[in-house]
């Protein structure tokens, strides 16, 4: 007897719903996947960035890409340079880097200075037919970027000097980054008058010709009067007396077996960069940096 076969035939909606749950599967177990492979692995930022100034943050998933669940097993490490001081005061780049579970990676810490100096004035007095310098109006230039830097808006107001009156002068403040800052002075110009005095006698310190460290009121040798600095030849003597010799006999004794590995003359100035008096900057080997007083 002949027998008869049958064929089912296949259900397209269901294969494709078969289809398609394998498929959401397969995306629900590479989802868990990324998720658990981004909370128990390093995957740090290349760049972090900070305005100089700034606060140095130390949570460590500031520098992590990725959430992690637990941050015991991580450490941070950052440069010496970056952490010396409770503010990121120096522009640069800096190293960190991330570890956990014995593997590290690294990342750099970039401090930028995009900020105007902050600046403040006061009017100026010159006579007629001194040299103007706008420098003189300036009573305060603190920024991070030092030395701060002064020009005119516009090169003919060089010559207001020429001729008695009151005057408004824009002016460019920038600092070290050439940021800058716009400010209007008020500038009198008088008959039988001579700034010169004012700036001679001034011996209030105001900066000193290197930025290294911060200057503390250190002096090897302090004027009574203001001078140019190619005009102090009446502290010649003073001065040498001062430098000659081994300058181990400024510092504190339990410095005396460091060799020196850097030294350098320093001028200290007023506000008008009239040179009042004068120290040295040491750099020992053991790092130490110091500004020496007599």
């Amino acid at each position: 007897m002949e027998e008869d076969f049958y064929f089912e035939e296949s259900n397209p909606r269901l294969s494709k719903i078969i289809l398609l749950v394998f498929f959401v599967l397969v995306i629900f177990g590479v989802v868990l996947f990324v998720i658990y492979r981004d909370k128990t692995t390093i995957n740090v930022k290349k760049i972090v960035t900070y305005e100089v100034g700034s606060t140095l943050n130390t949570d460590i998933s500031y520098y992590l890409n990725n959430k992690v669940s637990d941050l015991d097993d991580y450490k941070i490490s950052f440069s010496t340079m970056i952490t010396r001081s409770e503010v990121l005061d120096t522009v640069g780049e800096y190293e960190y880097k991330v570890t956990y579970k014995g593997v590290t990676k690294k990342g750099k810490i970039k401090v930028i200075d995009e900020s105007a100096p902050d600046v403040s004035i006061s009017k100026l007095i010159i006579g007629v037919g001194e040299d103007f310098v706008p420098d003189d109006a300036l009573t305060k230039c603190e920024d991070y970027s030092l030395p701060c830097r002064v020009e005119l808006v516009n090169s003919k107001d060089e010559e207001i000097s020429e001729k008695s009156g009151t005057y408004k002068i824009p002016i460019y403040v920038y600092d070290n980054n050439k940021n800058r800052r716009k400010i209007t002075i008020d500038v009198e110009v008088r008959e039988n008058y001579n700034s010169e005095d004012i700036k001679i006698s001034d011996i209030k310190a105001d900066h000193v010709s290197v930025d290294y460290i911060k200057w503390n009121g250190e002096f090897l040798v302090k004027f009574d009067k203001a001078y140019k600095a190619n005009d102090i030849d009446d502290y010649d003597d003073a001065i040498n007396e001062a430098i000659d010799g081994d300058l181990h006999r400024y510092l504190d004794p339990m410095y005396a077996n460091n060799g020196i590995t850097n030294s350098e003359f320093v001028y200290v100035y007023n506000k008008y960069n009239y040179v009042i008096g004068i120290t040295y900057y040491l750099k020992l080997d053991n790092g130490k940096e110091f500004f020496l007083n007599k």
